[in-house]
């Protein structure tokens, strides 16, 4: 690859995010929600296969063996006798609890930069690390990174802010010309959705404000999300960060025309 186009940035790739405007957002489910709830009539198998005497489920305000987000969003209790087999029981039951916590998105708050920056360091160094050397994370993730100016990146994006249980576990900003510049998921979380639905919000917004084309410079680890989600490579890149080379990837994804003929919008189902 040539290397006749070197760019100097402040990051070298827009996220750490895996395959697997207003002022409120609404509620985002995992993707993997209708599965793991179709998953409870396996766990109810399990339950039955794993106590003589049949199982027993039930909502109620204490918890025996575990708990698990079942339905509408409220706590049902799961009321089991311990036994032999129960750890396969146990982590059904972690499974179903993880995958169906609800996530819920809200527009970014001044407060929020130190807790966001830190998802930001703490992300590149779990995740993005398998795709780059420790020399190019060193730099990535530096302790020296301003803080103030960091933070100062946000002031005029759309940025949601994505939390599970008022923990922050994610966010992505949006530029008014359409650059799509930050999208990180806290190394935790990856997996579970989190990252699609910062992105839908993305579009929504984009799409709301008009912008017709989005284009990011996406990282090793974040091109295949991306591609997944209807964005193309256009060229890969070298760029500098803090005096080392990385490689990234410039994409792009066009949005159906809104005053296009009616179903035009239909093409763009990549979300």
């Amino acid at each position: 690859m040539s290397r006749s186009h070197v760019t100097a940035i402040s990051d070298p790739g827009a996220g750490a995010v895996v395959v697997g405007g207003g002022s409120s957002f609404v509620t985002a489910y995992p993707s993997s929600f209708a599965r793991r709830w179709n998953d409870f009539s396996t766990f109810a198998r399990v339950c039955s296969a794993n106590r003589p005497g049949g199982s027993r489920v039930r909502r109620g305000l204490g918890v025996a063996s575990g708990r698990g987000v079942l339905q509408n969003g409220r706590d049902q209790t799961l009321h089991l006798t311990a036994g032999p087999k129960r750890p396969r029981l146990l982590r059904l039951i972690v499974r179903l609890r993880r995958a169906c916590r609800v996530v819920t998105l809200r527009p970014y708050r001044p407060d929020d930069g130190p807790a966001l920056l830190a998802l930001f360091r703490d992300t590149i160094r779990r995740v993005n690390s398998r795709d780059y050397s420790p020399v190019q994370i060193a730099a990535w993730a530096s302790d020296d990174i301003d803080t103030a100016g960091w933070c100062g990146r946000f002031a005029g994006r759309f940025v949601p802010v994505a939390e599970d249980d008022d923990r922050t576990v994610g966010f992505a900003e949006l530029e008014p010309n359409g650059h799509i510049d930050r999208v990180y998921v806290s190394a935790d979380h990856q997996g579970r959705g989190i990252g699609r639905a910062l992105l839908a919000a993305l579009v929504a917004e984009a799409r709301r404000a008009g912008i017709a084309r989005l284009f990011t410079e996406a990282s090793i680890t974040a091109r295949p999300f991306f591609e997944t989600n209807g964005f193309a490579v256009l060229a890969p890149q070298v760029v500098t960060c803090r005096g080392v080379e990385f490689v990234n990837y410039r994409m792009e994804r066009r949005l159906a025309d809104p005053s296009a003929a009616p179903g035009a919008a239909l093409a763009d189902r990549s979300i």
